[in-house]
């Protein structure tokens, strides 16, 4: 979705308040429109309201993980209006500190791109260009 200014709309969820800040640098530097949560509820709860562009989300939360909150993302129904989800088709960028065997969990979840902390800023903001380039209109 684009803002009133045309930005797009980067969401992330992650715990970690540093990778938040670096990250929120980082993407409005780059141009973007940053919104963040630190669990993955409210990450979801977000991801309702502010229909972001692209989500980056880290696998290991408090409360849910990233994992049942990308199966929440990817439903084909909105479970709170019963309508076609307009979250299923956002692209997520999965960011975790243990990459090994959570890679392929969120493959078959249907994630654009998997980076493990620590990560390269560049390839992760390409990332998010890519993903948003690959949307449908």
């Amino acid at each position: 979705m684009n803002t009133a200014l045309g930005k797009k709309k980067v969401l992330i969820v992650d715990d970690e308040e540093s990778i938040v800040v670096g990250l929120t640098v980082a993407l409005e530097k780059a141009g973007y429109e940053v919104l963040s949560a630190y669990t993955g509820e409210k990450g979801l709860q977000l991801a309702r309201q502010e229909k972001p562009d692209v989500i980056l989300l880290d696998v290991f939360l408090p409360g849910e993980d990233g994992l049942a909150i990308m199966k929440q993302l990817k439903r084909p129904l909105d479970p709170e209006t019963a309508d076609r989800s307009q979250l299923r088709e956002t692209p997520v960028i999965v960011i975790t500190g243990r990459g090994e065997k959570m890679e392929e969990m969120f493959q078959m979840e249907k994630a654009f791109a998997f980076f493990t902390k620590p990560f390269e800023l560049n390839a992760l903001i390409s990332s998010v260009r890519k993903a948003i380039q690959s949307r449908k209109p």
